[in-house]
């Protein structure tokens, strides 16, 4: 089984062109992608509620489509989890970075309870020095199952001391591209706690794709790396 565990479509800052969630479905076509977990950018961009709405209504289109949802701390978070809640999603992205505010703040911990108490999966951004040590902090005390995403070579040190220290705890594999770097992660850290994403089709899909589907490691690690991981988070 082969799942793409973020995608994002929509228009970013900085690109010119809008990529509509159809370009997803096209490439779990071509890839031949068991499941794809996909996120508006509105939700980001525009307001939580928006983005939920557009995600939930556009992964109706395709049985493969698993929805993400998205709350900000700084905007009736507490209400945007409820909503993903009562709509059935499993995973929760937060952007701190990319919507400027700090985990570590009260308002963060709030929403991050709220997640924790839900029994959902967050995924967060982390794509520079000091995120992952920052949403270390801010689990303190909780369990809930976190997967650090937009970690690349120069904070990968950083993310594996957080994954060494807090078990459930793991990495997307996007900008871990560099050679023979999952299979380094995979000796140093273990395959189950590597999880396959593109970013697709904001971001190129086939060099993360290509990066975990051959990497030089056991089938049965690569099956983990590629969807039986992510599996267990969407039940």
């Amino acid at each position: 089984m082969i799942i793409d565990g973020f995608t994002l479509y929509g228009s970013w800052p900085g690109y010119n062109e809008y990529h509509p969630v159809t370009k997803i479905i096209e490439a779990v076509d071509k890839f031949k992608i068991d499941y794809a977990c996909a996120i508006s950018s509105q939700g980001i961009f525009v307001d939580a509620l928006t983005g939920n709405t557009n995600t939930i209504n556009d992964c109706k289109t395709d049985s493969r489509l698993i929805p993400i949802g998205t709350a900000d701390p700084r905007c009736n978070a507490i209400e945007n989890v409820d909503f993903c809640i009562n709509n059935k999603i499993k995973l929760m992205a937060l952007f701190p970075n990319t919507q400027g505010w700090i985990p570590t703040t009260l308002s963060a911990r709030n929403l991050i309870e709220k997640i924790s108490d839900a029994g959902l999966t967050m995924i967060i951004e982390s794509p520079s020095e000091g995120n992952a040590t920052a949403i270390y902090t801010s689990l303190i005390g909780l369990d809930i199952p976190v997967i650090l995403l937009d970690v690349s070579l120069r904070n990968l040190n950083e993310a594996i001391s957080v994954i060494e220290r807090r078990p459930n705890t793991y990495l997307a594999t996007r900008l871990l591209a560099g050679g023979d770097t999952i299979e380094m992660l995979t000796s140093k850290i273990g395959s189950d706690k590597l999880l396959y994403n593109s970013r697709f089709p904001l971001s190129c899909f086939s060099s993360s794709f290509l990066t975990a589907k051959y990497a030089t490691i056991t089938e049965s690690d690569r099956n983990s790396i590629m969807g039986a991981n992510m599996a267990k988070f969407l039940r």
